[in-house]
């Protein structure tokens, strides 16, 4: 077994034993402290089942805390849905980053993930315009709420992965599709990234980087099989949802072994395929969409604790990053505008070119060898 001491770019592992909050922390008695009733979310199990059971346990845990942390007058941390999805609890995806910028054509969203303290990682069709916005979300977006994103300060990029271009992106996404932006280096306490925003609006975060391992052993994992997506994308509606969102999709190919999925053509070991099988019981659509692009597709590894007194998240849910949201499937059925709700690939991260790259632009990325989560390690 792999001990996971050992660093990629020069970030130890022990930096992912970070917690998540979603407000500014609460002061408890001590004797209430003590009592406090512990609920989890459990989403390490969720990878090992249909991505419809998936949700549904998701949304069974997701619903118990929340009507418990109602009891308490906790409400501050609600979710929302993604197209036919479940909810998602915000202060356990800080990392996760909505990126706005422009374009010839107008204002885009797309989604990013944290690496580091100062580094982005996205797609590379989002890595083509100007003008970029990175804001983290740390409340629910509701009439409120004064300031549910907290703007990171963009500083240089994007910088795209070698082989794509913005010239011709049809030509060159295959295989390529990550850029890099890169912010002014939020100033870590340990694991909480301090006064982070803009002036009069500053406050702190605390961060929980994902690990990175190799996605082709990851992916071979026979009793994997479904991964969680995470995004600032449009619902079924059509429209951009106005808070993160995430869903269980469900592997339809592993590693794109046959250079294709469907019509769509696909990078062999360096990209791979999600989608919600129609032969699950209940399934619903759900998929990644416009404004998912470069967000995170998740293992999740251990199950997120919370408090039900204090309100806040006592033990983060670790997770391994295995790919980033890249383009719509072709030759299938999309029920949503958008091409949406018809499957998705995504680009490998945890693959020697992708490493390489994140290596040579000095990222500090949080990376195992070990494909399968070790807890005794940490």
């Amino acid at each position: 077994m792999t001990s996971r001491s050992g660093k990629i770019g020069g970030a130890p592992i022990s930096l992912l034993v970070a917690l998540l909050l979603l407000a500014s922390p609460v002061a408890v008695p001590a004797q209430a402290q003590e009592e406090e009733e512990q609920l989890q979310i459990g989403y390490s199990g969720l990878s090992l089942q249909g991505a419809g059971d998936a949700d549904r346990k998701l949304a069974s845990d997701i619903d118990a805390m929340s009507a418990k942390m109602a009891e308490t007058k906790k409400t501050n941390d609600r979710g929302t849905r993604i197209a036919d999805g479940t909810d998602v609890v915000l202060g356990n995806f800080q990392e996760v980053i909505r990126i706005q910028f422009s374009t010839r054509w107008g204002e885009n969203v797309c989604t990013g993930v944290l690496l580091s303290n100062d580094a982005i990682l996205t797609a590379g069709h989002c890595g083509c315009g100007s003008n970029y916005r990175a804001e983290t979300q740390y409340q629910r977006a509701a009439p409120d709420s004064e300031l549910p994103f907290i703007e990171l300060t963009v500083s240089a990029g994007p910088v795209p992965f070698p082989g794509y271009d913005c010239r011709n992106p049809n030509g060159t996404q295959i295989g390529h599709d990550l850029a890099l932006l890169r912010i002014v280096p939020l100033t870590l306490n340990g694991r909480r990234a301090e006064e982070v925003g803009p002036p009069g609006h500053k406050t702190n975060i605390e961060l929980d980087f994902p690990v990175i391992r190799s996605t082709i052993q990851v992916l071979s994992q026979p009793d994997l099989k479904s991964l969680y997506i995470v995004g600032f994308g449009a619902t079924e509606s059509g429209e951009l949802a106005a808070n993160l969102q995430g869903a269980n999709v469900g592997l339809i190919s592993r590693h794109c072994a046959r250079g294709r999925v469907f019509a769509s053509y696909c990078a062999m070991f360096r990209e791979f395929a999600l989608g919600r099988s129609s032969s699950d019981p209940g399934s619903k659509s759900v998929d990644s969409c416009g404004g998912d692009s470069g967000g995170p597709a998740y293992r999740m590894d251990t199950d997120a604790t919370f408090g039900t007194y204090s309100g806040k998240i006592d033990a983060p849910s670790r997770r391994t990053l295995v790919g980033i949201v890249s383009r719509a499937l072709k030759g299938v059925v999309h029920p949503y505008p958008g091409y949406c709700g018809g499957g998705g690939i995504y680009t490998a991260v945890g693959t020697r070119p992708v490493l390489d790259w994140l290596r040579s632009e000095n990222v500090a990325f949080l990376f195992d060898p070990d494909p399968i989560y070790q807890p005794e390690a940490e």
